[in-house]
């Protein structure tokens, strides 16, 4: 495709994410890709810079060869805003686009020397560290969502860039021999934060019966482009009423797109090309178009004839049209020191690379000026990863160091006492846990204020980092309701914690009645119901335990373990019919290969 000779600078944009050299040359395999930038790639007036290959891969794997003159962040440059000018010298940039916040942020991007523009994209699990970050930047250009955020908040250097696209070379229409596959869905079905698409998806599981469902969390290219040009109808839901990368892919390989029908972005794509749904009319949209195979067709081809507009090569061309009303007289920008390295750690640890989660620990070493409690919040994350990330899990060494100083600290800021109360928990230290939760219960029952930026909600340990970026962005114009909420989910934390600590001790009826509390606090949060109905069940109490594992899976669902324990719990209690639907949905539910353990129980369970 044709590029344009000159562009409105010389533009050093990134940071890019390498794989494997492949050829000699460097390429790439994130949202964030080479691909994104359509025949730019190489344009002479355009510099990427990548994410050193050393920090993508574990320790103990050698780094990729980087091509000659490949540009790279966070190794031998360093990771200061100057290193990376730096290393670019002789480019000469005058302008600088970081895109998204999957990797380091440098501490001083707000002294860089020429106009800085950031794109915001996926930001729904970094809006804490977002709304950071954007105050140290000349422009933003991110989704409508926030767009109508930014804009409430008095921000003036922010508009709308629709941040995806596809690449028309490996999404396309396929030849298969047939659309044989009735209804699909290949993408994220994280229960902690895609809650809403997941209870669409279990509404279409019991259409398995009738139909062909194919549910996977992701499938590697090209068999992905494949699956799309096999399928009927693709079911979309977007997280942040955004027009996702999976509504261009699916458009492009001619299948016919449901999407979500307060979506904010689709209608300037493809318009009436595709198919807009509630919960209440899904099911009847999802048989009449089945059944109507001319009509399918006819809105698919216009789907797909429409999207050939928007490529990774023309989106980026609507890109660069919107630079010269950016490179004009620019908003100041929030200069000097901003983000210190607790804030740093903080946003790296929200990133899934362990290098960057390692680099946050060095980060907190180097600020001995931070209050001890700041430590705690992000030692508490790092822990919550690490444990999660390994069954033979070691606390890490100074976990202790810092939870005995912390103690020493406390003071009466019920935040702090919860993020000494989760050092507990990782630290197995079942009795000060006890002893923790019962005085941040007195804390809390006395209204005593907290400092909710110093408060910790593990990451992916629960759904609550997820929740907290939610309420943070739907409440932060509004700081009592905000308040509150912070209020609600430490009392769900007291609670939640208390139950493990009343396990301990075997004190099974009290730890029933604390998940129990748990649940009334934030009932939609899934971990707690499951907690209960483990509890429920040990006390034999079986009814009461199918309820929590019911109520606990309406809001999670992709929680596989609790689905086998509900239908083992159905069938022992003599719930024949309800176990046996509980089996079909589970079957659709969980197709993808990373659950054939469950697979292998519900066909055991089928066919028993």
């Amino acid at each position: 495709m044709p590029m344009r000779s000159s562009l409105p600078c010389r533009i050093l944009i990134g940071p890019l994410s390498p794989t494997l050299s492949t050829g000699g040359v460097l390429t790439s395999s994130s949202l964030t890709h080479d691909r994104c930038l359509g025949g730019y790639l190489h344009h002479p007036m355009l510099r990427p810079f990548y994410m050193h290959p050393t920090l993508l891969l574990p320790p103990e794997q050698p780094g990729p060869v980087m091509a000659p003159g490949t540009l790279a962040i966070g190794g031998a440059a360093g990771w200061s805003i100057h290193d990376l000018l730096g290393a670019a010298r002789e480019f000469e940039p005058e302008l600088l686009i970081w895109w998204g916040f999957h990797y380091a942020l440098p501490a001083d991007i707000a002294e860089c020397p020429i106009p800085t523009l950031l794109i915001v994209s996926d930001w729904h699990y970094h809006y804490a560290a977002a709304r950071q970050f954007i105050q140290a930047f000349d422009y933003v250009l991110c989704d409508r969502l926030l767009l109508q955020s930014l804009r409430a908040q008095g921000m003036s250097h922010c508009d709308y860039w629709p941040a995806y696209g596809f690449d028309p070379q490996m999404m396309y229409e396929h030849n298969v021999p047939t659309r044989d596959i009735d209804i699909c869905f290949l993408g994220n079905t994280n229960p902690a934060t895609y809650q809403a698409r997941n209870r669409f998806l279990r509404l279409l599981a019991p259409l398995g019966l009738r139909y062909q469902v194919l549910i996977r969390n992701g499938i590697p290219h090209p068999d992905y482009a494949r699956v799309l040009s096999r399928s009927k109808i693709v079911f979309n839901h977007a997280l942040r009423r955004e027009m996702n990368l999976r509504a261009y892919e699916a458009t492009a390989c001619g299948a016919l797109l449901f999407q979500e029908s307060d979506n904010l972005e689709v209608d300037d794509f493809l318009p009436g090309a595709c198919v807009r749904y509630t919960e209440a009319n899904l099911i009847d949209l999802m048989d009449n178009y089945l059944r109507d195979h001319d009509t399918r067709a006819r809105i698919a081809g216009l789907g797909q004839q429409l999207i050939q507009n928007f490529t990774y090569h023309r989106q980026f061309e609507s890109l660069l049209d919107h630079l010269p009303a950016l490179l004009g007289p620019s908003p100041t920008r929030k200069h000097g020191s901003c983000f210190t390295p607790v804030q740093q750690a903080r946003q790296l640890l929200t990133t899934d690379l362990p290098a960057l989660r390692a680099r946050a620990l060095e980060l907190l070493e180097t600020d001995l000026a931070a209050p001890l409690n700041a430590l705690a919040v992000c030692r508490s994350d790092y822990e919550a990863l690490q444990q999660l990330g390994s069954a033979n899990y070691v606390p890490h060494t100074q976990i202790e160091a810092v939870h005995a100083q912390l103690g020493a600290q406390l003071g009466d800021d019920p935040a702090a006492l919860n993020n000494r109360a989760w050092l507990s928990f990782f630290a197995q230290n079942w009795q000060v846990l006890g002893q923790d939760c019962a005085q941040l219960a007195l804390l809390l029952d006395a209204g005593q204020p907290m400092d909710s930026e110093q408060l910790v909600l593990p990451l992916r340990f629960t759904s609550l980092h997820s929740l907290r970026q939610m309420l943070l962005f739907r409440y932060e114009s509004n700081p009592e309701a905000l308040a509150l909420e912070w209020q609600r989910l430490l009392r769900w934390s007291c609670h939640f914690l208390s139950g493990y600590a009343e396990l301990a001790k075997q004190q099974l009826p009290r730890a029933a009645s604390a998940f129990g509390a748990a649940t009334r606090c934030a009932p939609e949060l899934p971990e707690a119901w499951f907690e209960l109905a483990r509890c429920l069940e040990s006390l034999q109490r079986l009814d009461e335990a199918i309820v929590a594992l019911e109520s606990g899976i309406e809001r999670g669902v992709f929680f596989p373990g609790a689905w086998l324990n509900l239908i083992r719990l159905l069938r022992q209690s003599g719930f024949e019919q309800r176990a046996r639907r509980r089996l079909i949905e589970a079957a659709v539910l969980f197709q993808d290969p990373n659950y054939a353990a469950v697979q292998r129980n519900i066909q055991m369970y089928l066919h028993s």
